[in-house]
């Protein structure tokens, strides 16, 4: 997608560099809460939750 002015196009590259560090960031969370849960039962729960997230951060993916 192309915008009309290179400052706007800026922005939303930086969004989307936000947006990939917060997955990062959350992939990580995920990790060591399933760690310290340590079972099943929160991972399943815990992958339901983030599911839901990325759901909703798509549409800020462009």
């Amino acid at each position: 997608m192309k915008y009309d002015s290179r400052e706007a196009e800026n922005r939303i590259q930086d969004e989307r560099v936000n947006l990939s560090r917060q997955k990062l960031m959350m992939e990580g969370l995920q990790e060591r809460y399933i760690e310290a849960a340590g079972g099943e039962q929160a991972t399943v729960t815990l992958s339901k939750s983030f599911s839901n997230v990325a759901l909703t951060m798509n549409g800020f993916n462009g």
